[in-house]
């Protein structure tokens, strides 16, 4: 009967008012992620700052680069340039290495003409002088040998101008630039032969003329105009040619204050203004990002967590972006070199929704507000890789510290992270060591800023939510805290239980990877109700038991009321909605066998849900282990001869009792994590119930 009574209840219509709650919940959620979203594509950097930079007037302040930018040059500049550049090519005259072998060979057979059956290669005349004069043969032959060395062309007037007034020479692997005077033609050479012939026979102009024709005879041109060569110079060169008249890196100074904005100064306000418009191909790239990255978010609890956020989640991200982007915002108006993004309060939400959520979520939605960070400063990789480091070493290493004592610790992590991020972005983009200095001293600003307000706001989320974050959890463990204080004093065998139920807790969640500390803070408060009329809970009594003069069901009811005792405490005493879990469903549903089976001697109809708990069940692991160890302690402290055979089989006991009773069915524990959880617990009570040597009269 007691079966189909809760199949009914499982199986009934929720309640139009919770669903029309729900609904409105969630609508309001939307309506703040909505809000984020348009408020961060309102509110982009915009360039307000530029308004008062007109060309033609003076600077009315300096100006530094807000991002990195260049210059374009306009198609004519370009093509000017261009031209420019291709017309300081030199020519380009190629060595011919032919020309000295066919001057060796006229060599020789001019040589050969000078016998008698030679064949006459000059003029008769020539020829007769030269065989009375056999020594004019060389000093012509060593004139052009020289003057074809140092190379000639056939026709200067034939070459293309230089405009650099030089031409370059190559011979083989060597290439040498020769100005324009020093290249000789063939005109140019027999004019250096006649000049020389002169002087060498002044007196005789029938061997000056004879010496004329043999040097004509042997000369020969050794450069040739290389076309190919020099048009592929020029399509180098104006490959060359860069197509930005300037380049500026961001936080470089443009505009000193007083300085007058030349047409120069116009093209880079125009620039500026072109990135940061509102119809820039730039913003809408950073706009079409920032709404992939809070697509992102939303998926990441509703598909990849398949769960809407609980407002403290909600809230948590709305003053955690809504510092990050504020921040942002002001340091992109102050726009100076030396106040950087690195000052802006990034690490708050990673390092926030850690303690609020998990470490998962704080660090994927801390990288993503790396991105946001890096789309709002044009894409810089090194904000990137800042954000990233931040926001993994925040969210990684709140969780690690269990102490408010603790955050300076927190701080250092922030401050590495920052700092070394930013000597990487400092070998990236080869800042001076004075930026780099101050990005050390804007990551320890935020970092200290951003675990500062963390740990303002959180009493907050704690008190308003009734938030268990680890900080609280190391406070409520305390056995110094009031209400355990005063659990002590008012019900000191009811404390002592709980301290050794909190002891199986922690080593239950060690033993299956449950949270060991919220096992054993929601172990500690769990009968908190027993400190109203703690005299009817056996382990408070001595020698008389009121029970003995009740009616089975008023002690049920008393039992029962426990439970309703220790939720109404746990909200007067402002305790987490997590720990109040562990004093609703330490007994789940579970049957109160003793008074059940007394009641049942006196009346054999009485109804099995009288003596039942209310509930709800456990729902989560740590709630499990807290019924398993509180029945387990319990019914290893009744035993008469607390043996360790005897110990093992209470505990086989309570787990196949509650299993059997259905008190696990919300939790699902795994066989094998049962069996972790019975091997964790017998060594606490083999150790704590063990049978002592007696002690001698």
């Amino acid at each position: 009967m007691r079966r189909k009574e809760a199949k009914d209840t499982l199986t009934q219509p929720e309640d139009k008012g919770a669903v029309r709650g729900r609904i409105m919940h969630n609508t309001l959620k939307a309506l703040v992620f909505l809000a984020l979203l348009v408020g961060t594509l309102a509110l982009l950097p915009r360039a307000r700052f530029l308004e008062d930079f007109e060309p033609g007037k003076s600077a009315p302040s300096d100006l530094y680069a807000p991002f990195d930018f260049k210059v374009r040059k306009s198609q004519d500049e370009l093509e000017r340039d261009r031209s420019e550049a291709a017309a300081r090519v030199a020519p380009i005259l190629e060595y011919d290495e032919d020309g000295k072998k066919r001057l060796n060979a006229r060599y020789d057979s001019l040589k050969a003409s000078l016998s008698d059956t030679g064949v006459l290669v000059v003029s008769p005349g020539a020829t007769g002088i030269l065989r009375a004069s056999p020594g004019m043969l060389d000093e012509a032959f060593v004139l052009a040998r020289s003057l074809s060395e140092r190379g000639l062309v056939q026709d200067k007037k034939e070459l293309p101008p230089s405009s650099t007034r030089e031409y370059v020479v190559t011979r083989g692997d060597e290439e040498r630039s020769v100005p324009d005077t020093m290249i000789r033609d063939m005109g140019g050479a027999m004019e250096k032969a006649r000049a020389f012939a002169l002087s060498r026979y002044p007196l005789d102009p029938e061997r000056a003329a004879a010496f004329t024709e043999i040097f004509s005879y042997l000369s020969t041109p050794t450069l040739r105009y290389n076309q190919v060569a020099t048009e592929k110079g020029k399509e180098a060169a104006v490959s060359r040619v860069p197509e930005v008249s300037e380049e500026f890196l961001k936080g470089q100074l443009v505009f000193s204050r007083g300085e007058i904005i030349d047409s120069s100064g116009a093209e880079r306000l125009r620039e500026m203004r072109n990135i940061m418009g509102t119809g820039g191909k730039t913003r809408w790239g950073v706009i079409i990002g920032i709404i992939i990255v809070f697509a992102l978010a939303l998926s990441f609890f509703l598909v990849y967590r398949r769960t809407v956020p609980r407002w403290t989640t909600i809230l948590a991200v709305a003053i955690g972006y809504g510092l990050f982007f504020g921040t942002t915002h002001l340091v992109s108006l102050v726009n100076s070199e030396l106040v950087t993004p690195y000052l802006t309060l990034l690490p708050f939400l990673p390092v926030m929704v850690s303690i609020v959520l998990d470490p998962e979520a704080g660090v994927f939605l801390g990288f993503l507000e790396a991105i946001v960070l890096s789309l709002l400063f044009g894409g810089d990789f090194g904000l990137l890789l800042y954000g990233v480091a931040v926001a993994g070493a925040g969210g990684l290493s709140s969780r690690i510290f269990k102490s408010r004592y603790q955050m300076y610790l927190l701080i250092l992590v922030l401050f590495l992270a920052g700092a070394i991020s930013a000597t990487g972005a400092f070998l990236l983009k080869e800042w001076g060591v004075r930026a780099l200095l101050f990005n050390y001293l804007w990551a320890l600003v935020s970092g200290f800023a951003s675990v500062l307000l963390v740990f303002a706001a959180l009493p907050m989320f704690e008190r308003v939510f009734r938030l268990s974050t680890d900080f609280l959890l190391s406070e409520l463990a305390s056995l110094q805290h009031p209400l355990l204080r005063e659990l002590a004093e008012k019900a000191p065998g009811t404390f002592t239980h709980t301290i050794l139920v909190g002891n199986l807790c922690e080593a239950g969640a060690r033993a299956i990877g449950a949270s060991p500390m919220m096992a054993r803070v929601g172990a500690y408060y769990h009968d908190i109700g027993k400190l109203i009329g703690p005299e009817f809970f056996i382990e408070n009594q001595r020698g008389y038991n009121p029970h003995d003069s009740l009616v089975p069901g008023e002690s049920a009811e008393i039992l029962r009321s426990h439970v309703i005792e220790g939720e109404r405490l746990a909200d007067a005493r402002g305790l987490p909605k997590e720990i109040k879990r562990f004093i609703s469903t330490h007994h789940g549903t579970s049957l109160m066998r003793q008074f059940y089976l007394k009641a049942k001697e006196t009346d054999p109809g009485a109804p099995e849900s009288a003596f039942r708990y209310r509930g709800p069940k456990p729902m989560t692991p740590e709630e499990g282990i807290c019924m398993l160890a509180d029945s387990s302690e319990a019914a290893a402290r009744a035993l008469e001869g607390p043996s360790e055979e005897a110990i093992i089989r209470v505990v086989e006991e309570v787990f196949d009792r509650h299993m059997a009773d259905g008190q696990l069915s919300d939790v699902r524990f795994t066989a094998g994590q049962l069996e972790a959880l019975k091997n964790a617990f017998i060594p606490v009570l083999v150790g704590t119930f063990h049978e002592r040597i007696p002690y001698p009269k």
